[in-house]
């Protein structure tokens, strides 16, 4: 292995003779080479031209991503390749950042989860959310590079993404467009891949910076990072008002008359998430807990304090929660209408409670 590590086309050396060159193939090539590179760098090297260069050409979204993931599994001997960007709204004047990564209820958005274990265990993954906090991901907030070295899983012991195996390190890259971090890559290493790993976090993080403007160009040409950015600024989460978070999406089809009582609804709707809240902490009985646990889900997605995956689409959001309150109408108060019923000798089996229209 030492000698294919200083088989390099991409470099020629020069010699103490005067305008005396040498390139692969000349006998005193890698001799030459092994007196100025260490051998795992110089292959790291080589293999990163390569790299470089097909990506370069490359024009197909899935094409490029899966050229990524194989040439950095196999530079870097890492086990998972991702790359990830930040998931905003656009509306019709501005972008809004959802929940600032590393808060409860933020997520982030998988363009590609590549891994391999060596093992058996390998997937390949594309646009998917996932939570985006107690988790390594969730550390990129602080838009710098982020590296764990070893022992991954003790920092995280509450990560609630599962891996399809144990990791032991982990690197993130941040990418900025215009000034502002909108998404990172990176690499994770399982414990027998950190610890036969060649090359040193420092060549390590030289290659990911190699790479950076080619992966970055790639996540704003299949995103709406371009169009967004190049017409409006993304405002910050926490300089944007709950309400008008939550109804922007909706807002523009509604009229003046509709939209104002909309936000007393919104208000309605932040004191019952409170006492249901209370209810799916306390100790219930399990039915009574699930449903409020569905009401609480539904009431979260209104607000905007969850988010659908790419495939799922809600028309009216306001209806789920509707579904969930008629639900516990129905627990609570259909016994009581029995009972209320039966000295009219009213028959029970024929009494069908049907959803208002």
């Amino acid at each position: 292995m030492p000698e294919e590590s200083y088989k390099r086309k991409s470099i020629c050396v020069g010699c103490p003779e005067a305008d005396v060159v040498i390139h692969e193939g000349h006998a005193s090539f890698r001799p030459a080479l092994k007196s100025l590179y260490v051998a795992d760098e110089s292959l790291a090297i080589e293999q990163l031209i390569n790299l470089k260069s097909a990506l370069q050409a490359c024009t197909d979204s899935t094409d490029f991503y899966n050229i990524l993931s194989q040439g950095l599994i196999s530079i870097l001997d890492a086990q998972f390749v991702f790359v990830s960007k930040r998931i905003v709204e656009d509306g019709e004047k501005l972008a809004i950042e959802m929940p600032p990564i590393g808060e409860p209820g933020s997520c982030l958005m998988g363009l590609l989860f590549y891994y391999n274990d060596g093992h058996g265990i390998k997937g390949d993954k594309r646009d998917v959310t996932y939570h985006a906090y107690e988790c390594p991901c969730a550390y990129m907030k602080h838009e710098k590079i982020f590296l764990v070295p070893e022992r991954l899983n003790d920092f995280f012991s509450k990560n609630p993404n599962t891996l399809p195996f144990p990791c032991d390190a982990y690197l993130g890259i941040p990418l900025f467009f215009q000034g502002k971090c909108i998404a990172h890559f990176g690499l994770m290493w399982s414990p027998e891949g950190n610890a036969s790993r060649k090359l040193g976090w420092g060549m390590i993080e030289l290659i990911c910076h190699a790479l950076e403007d080619l992966i970055l160009r790639q996540v704003v040409k299949s995103s709406d990072y371009g169009t967004i950015h190049a017409e409006v600024d993304v405002v910050p989460h926490y300089a944007v008002d709950a309400s008008q978070s939550s109804l922007k999406t909706y807002a523009r089809c509604l009229s003046h008359e509709l939209r104002t009582p909309m936000h007393g609804v919104v208000g309605m709707l932040d004191v019952m998430y409170a006492t249901v809240q209370e209810v799916v902490e306390s100790d219930g009985k399990p039915a009574d807990k699930q449903l409020f646990q569905t009401l609480k889900d539904n009431i979260e997605l209104v607000q905007g304090k969850q988010y659908l995956a790419p495939t799922e689409t809600v028309t009216d959001p306001f209806q789920l929660v509707q579904d969930a309150l008629w639900k516990l109408w129905i627990m609570w108060y259909k016994p009581m209408i029995l009972e209320w019923a039966a000295p009219k000798h009213l028959n029970s089996t024929h009494m069908v409670f049907e959803k208002p229209v």
